[in-house]
């Protein structure tokens, strides 16, 4: 996962070894520069070149935070350093670093919240990096870390208002190219699981299996069925926690769901999906499929899938 790491320019590089190798370690010496850079700002306001480092601290802890999936920490420290660095650039416009490293904070904590389809709250942060990063690229001033954000960023606010409005809206989302439908109804469901709406879900994932791209897009076809399939698997994992069903009513939905998960697994590779050896083995290790590992059938189709996959056997 790649970061910005904020200094004397925003710069595009991956986390550190060390740091992803021992977290606890790394947290605890930021934590340890926050506590400092607290004070050095109490004591000396007058002072940017604090205020800046102590921002970096809180970018730089939100990274790893963000990187262990510690999201709601992530995003707390990214919006405490936000807050720091719009002073800055207000105090300081000419200093081109600080307006750089104020749009990484909020490309990289809007990114987090689109991924956590909290959508309005991405929209934002997008929203008030993408003007800077236009005013940035007219003046010849955008950092090399940050040359084409400004269209990715177009692309991500686009993307996250179809979105939302998909989440209430299925006639919009069905009346959208197949292959856009197909992405917007899988966060449809997405969402719908998040609210533990688990046959809300499920009639989304049926219409994901239903959409017909064209034969140019085969691709798209079989992505929307492995990711029905994915939805199917995950109401089943939710429905188990239904307690407002009766223990046999849980049971019937639960197997119904998985059921029809397995049989839109086999329409993928129907499709031609495993053909490709990279599809299998993501299929073996997404957790979106958990719900489905201890069963016969999908243990007798995950290996069918490698006896075609490594042919018979020579005698």
């Amino acid at each position: 996962m790649a970061v910005f790491y904020l200094g004397s320019a925003a710069v595009l590089i991956d986390v550190a070894l060390e740091t992803l190798e021992q977290p606890d370690e790394a947290i605890e010496s930021y934590n340890k520069s926050i506590v400092i850079g607290e004070r050095l700002i109490r004591d000396h306001p007058e002072r940017p070149d604090f205020a800046n480092n102590l921002a970096g601290s809180y970018y730089n802890l939100a990274n790893i935070h963000k990187n262990i999936e510690r999201l709601d920490e992530a995003i707390e420290l990214y919006n405490k350093a936000i807050h720091i660095q719009k002073q800055l650039v207000k105090d300081l416009p000419e200093v081109s670093d600080y307006t750089y490293d104020l749009v990484a904070s909020n490309i990289q904590c809007g990114i987090i919240q689109q991924s956590r389809r909290h959508y309005s709250a991405a929209i934002s942060h997008f929203e008030l990096a993408h003007p800077i990063l236009e005013s940035l690229k007219k003046k010849s001033k955008l950092s090399r870390a940050l040359t084409g954000w400004e269209q990715k960023i177009v692309q991500r606010i686009a993307f996250c208002r179809a979105a939302n409005r998909a989440l209430g809206d299925l006639p919009f989302v069905l009346a959208q190219p197949p292959a856009e439908a197909g992405k917007l109804l899988f966060v449809r469901g997405q969402a719908q699981l998040d609210e533990n709406n688990h046959a809300a879900a499920v009639e989304s994932a049926e219409k994901l299996s239903e959409l017909k791209p064209t034969d140019e897009q085969s691709a798209a076809l079989q992505n929307n069925v492995y990711n029905a399939a994915c939805l199917l698997s995950l109401s089943s994992a939710v429905a188990a926690r239904d307690e407002d069903l009766t223990q046999g009513e849980r049971a019937t939905v639960i197997e119904k769901y998985a059921l029809r998960a397995v049989a839109l697994l086999r329409e993928s590779q129907t499709l031609g999906y495993f053909k490709e050896a990279t599809h299998v083995a993501h299929m073996k290790k997404d957790t979106d499929l958990d719900a489905l590992h201890e069963r016969d059938d999908f243990k007798q189709f995950v290996q069918k899938l490698e006896t075609s996959a490594t042919g018979p056997e020579q005698k």
